[in-house]
């Protein structure tokens, strides 16, 4: 049977079409499974559901520690704070996966002592330290930017002092900065109460000589170093 011109064509036109329909189902498909989410990029492994640390620092600042460890644990770590002089706790969590207490420390000035504590254990859970770099190095660019300010003479500041109170054992707020100064001035009036980079400003005017000034805490009331820096 001859095959004309014209069905040669027909015949290659009728393959075109039934490939373009093929690359459309195709399209389709992937299109369906990328948006449902069962399309798995090459190279990732889907993961199960990833660990809640339970921190101490929550997006509602009035929510305390005490809320997060029972009576027990809560003192226990406070006089962990306490007992040791060359590292600070700047905010802890709970791992409920691996049973594990999350210490976040800086100003480490003794890394034996990190050493010694990493894995032991306090009321079932192992603790596990986490040396906060970040933590410091926002600590010191609030330090800093406070410090240009204490250039200009109209905010009239004399002494920054940065603390942090990770127990809640006193008032003073999670990361917070002393600013004392000589007068109270507009300028340093406006900075009174607020937030820089998530540390509190308080402006403070002394009655006495700033320079020998040393927070009170329970940690100086015990003779031991204060939680508080001076920067």
């Amino acid at each position: 049977m001859d095959v004309t011109i014209e069905d040669g064509i027909t015949m290659k036109l009728q393959s075109l079409l039934v490939f373009v329909g093929i690359v459309i189902i195709v399209a389709v498909i992937v299109a369906y499974l990328g948006i449902s989410g069962i399309l798995i990029q090459e190279g990732t492994i889907p993961s199960e559901k990833p660990i809640t640390i339970v921190s101490t620092i929550s997006t509602n600042p009035n929510i305390l520690p005490e809320s997060l460890a029972s009576p027990e644990l809560l003192e226990q770590l406070k006089n962990l704070n306490l007992q040791y002089h060359d590292f600070a706790i700047n905010k802890w969590g709970i791992d409920p996966n691996t049973n594990e207490i999350i210490l976040y420390m800086n100003n480490i000035r003794n890394q034996s002592q990190i050493d010694d504590l990493q894995g032991t254990h306090i009321c079932n859970y192992t603790i596990r330290i986490i040396h906060d770099t970040e933590f410091e190095k926002i600590r010191d660019e609030v330090y800093n930017n406070l410090t240009l300010l204490r250039k200009d003479s109209r905010y009239q500041i004399n002494t920054i002092n940065m603390g942090t109170n990770a127990f809640g054992i006193s008032d003073s707020p999670r990361y917070y900065a002393e600013v004392w100064v000589n007068e109270l001035t507009p300028e340093n009036q406006k900075l009174d109460n607020t937030m820089i980079q998530g540390w509190r400003i308080q402006i403070l005017k002394p009655s006495f000589d700033p320079e020998n000034y040393k927070p009170l805490t329970i940690s100086t009331i015990s003779g031991m170093s204060p939680a508080s820096t001076s920067l």
